[in-house]
C-alpha cells in the first residue's frame, strides 16, 4: 500500500480519476427526478461506477436528503445513519449530498458533490462559507501548523459563524484523511469484501498511532487526537468539511497534494461548484 511520494504519473492518474468520479456524480445528480430515494439513487451511483472500471471501493456510493444532509443537528449521528434509507425520499426544496470513495486500479479517490434540488433558503450562505474554507484549509497546511491545531481551527471558524459541525461525526471525527495506491495486481486479485479488510486493515494500524505512545506510524486521520501533533504529512489528503444550518447541510471534498515542501489542491480548479441545482 503506498500512501506518498506519488511520481508526477502517478499524481496526474489520480487527477484524472478524480475528475471521472465527479463526472459521474454529476451525470447522476442530473437524472434525479421527485420521489427518487437514496437507496436506488445510491445504486444508480454504484452502477455507473462499476461501468467505468470500478471493482473496489475504500467507501460505497452514499446519498443523503433533506435534513439528512445536515445530520438532523443530532449529535447522536452514527456509522449506521449513513446508509440510504428507502422511506427517504427526493422532494423539490431538498439538499442533496452524494459522496463516493471508488478505487480504479489500486487508485483510491474520494468525492462530494453537493447541490440544491430546486431552491433551497439559505442554501448560497452555506456554500459560500463552507468553500471559503478551501483557501483556508490550503493555507494552514503550508504554514506548517500541527495537523490536530489546523482541525481546531477550522472547527472554531465553523461554530463561531454560527454553523453545525457534522464532520466532527464523520467516523473518527475526521475533517480528512490520506487515500492510498494499491498495487493494481494486488487489486486485481481482491473480491470487493477482501478490498474493504485491505483498506480497513491500514487505517485500522496507523489510527493507534494515537492510543499507542511511541508506535512509529503516523495516523493517515486528520482530527484533534494526539497523534496528529505534528504538521500534515505527505501524501494525498481527502479534505471534506461538511457543515449544517437549519437542517441544511453542505459538504465538499477533494484532493489535497502534500509534499515535503509544498501543498496544494490535486486539481486547481474547485471540481463542483458545489451548489448549482441540476433541477
Amino acid at each position: 500500500m503506498k500512501r506518498d511520494r506519488f511520481d508526477p504519473g502517478e499524481i496526474e492518474t489520480f487527477l484524472q480519476l478524480q475528475q471521472r468520479s465527479f463526472s459521474i456524480l454529476r451525470h447522476v445528480a442530473a437524472g434525479l427526478a421527485e420521489g427518487d430515494d437514496e437507496r436506488e439513487v445510491s445504486k444508480r451511483v454504484g452502477r455507473a461506477m462499476r461501468d467505468s472500471g470500478v471493482t473496489h471501493y475504500f467507501h460505497p456510493p452514499v446519498a443523503l436528503f433533506g435534513a439528512r444532509t445536515a445530520f438532523e443537528h443530532r449529535t447522536d449521528w452514527k456509522l449506521a445513519d449513513f446508509y440510504p434509507r428507502r422511506s427517504m425520499k427526493l422532494a423539490r426544496g431538498m439538499p442533496v449530498i452524494l459522496d463516493v470513495s471508488p478505487i480504479w486500479d489500486g487508485f483510491t479517490v474520494d468525492t462530494s458533490y453537493a447541490f440544491e434540488f430546486g431552491s433551497v433558503p439559505g442554501y448560497a450562505t452555506i456554500k459560500t462559507f463552507n468553500l471559503g474554507l478551501r483557501e483556508t484549509i490550503l493555507q494552514l497546511v503550508l504554514s506548517g501548523l500541527p495537523a490536530r491545531d489546523l482541525v481546531s481551527k477550522i472547527n472554531t471558524l465553523i461554530t463561531d459563524a454560527g454553523y453545525f459541525n457534522c464532520h466532527r461525526l464523520h467516523p473518527e471525527h475526521v475533517l480528512g484523511h490520506q487515500v492510498t495506491r494499491m498495487d493494481a495486481k494486488k487489486s486485481a486479485s481482491l473480491t470487493y469484501h477482501r478490498s474493504a479488510l485491505h483498506q480497513l486493515a491500514f487505517f485500522v494500524k496507523h489510527a493507534v498511532a494515537d492510543r499507542v505512545p511511541g508506535f512509529p506510524n503516523r495516523s493517515p486521520l486528520l482530527n484533534v487526537r494526539s497523534a496528529t501533533n505534528h504538521p500534515l504529512p505527505p501524501g494525498l489528503w481527502a479534505m471534506e468539511p461538511h457543515i449544517a444550518k437549519n437542517n441544511v447541510g453542505v459538504k465538499w471534498e477533494e484532493l489535497l497534494v502534500v509534499t515535503q515542501s509544498d501543498a496544494y489542491w490535486l486539481d486547481p480548479v474547485p471540481p463542483l461548484d458545489c451548489g448549482s441545482s441540476p433541477q
